[in-house]
């Protein structure tokens, strides 16, 4: 099962798939995780995409992938929610849990085809050519 990200799932639904990518994926059951789902309805609200979740092709799209909850014990405990009530004592739990549930979730995948030749950083829900500018997120994402 792939677990593929929000961009790799807007570019399924777009048709911009290279041919290597639709082979990739075509191999393979797709799954995302819930928060995908917000995330698109949030860039189409903000205008960023013209993607609608409740139209037909898309509706039975997402209907053949597997969504990974968000289940409200993470939700409530995230450091989010742990930051804005002024407390981070929760925050190492739900780090342990999450982990530990990103750790059952990687034993089912997939080994790659092929090594990760670098890891660099990544910049959230930011387009790869702006300039970067002080205090913004990103992750670390190995390629």
């Amino acid at each position: 099962m792939l677990n593929v990200d929000t961009h790799v799932l807007l570019y399924a639904l777009t048709g911009t798939l290279r041919p290597r990518e639709r082979r990739v994926l075509g191999a393979d059951q797709w799954s995302i995780s819930g928060i995908v789902l917000w995330e698109i309805a949030k860039l189409a609200q903000l205008g960023r995409i013209s993607i609608d979740l409740e139209d037909p092709d898309v509706v039975r799209v997402l209907a053949r992938i597997h969504v990974w909850p968000l289940t409200r014990e993470i939700a409530h405990g995230s450091p989010c929610v742990a930051c804005c009530a002024g407390t981070h004592a929760p925050l190492r739990a739900v780090v342990a849990r999450l982990r530990a549930e990103l750790q059952a979730h990687d034993l089912q995948m997939a080994k790659p085809l092929w090594p990760a030749l670098l890891e660099e950083p990544i910049r959230i829900d930011v387009p790869a050519d702006a300039p970067w500018k002080p205090g913004q997120e990103y992750v670390y994402w190995p390629n």
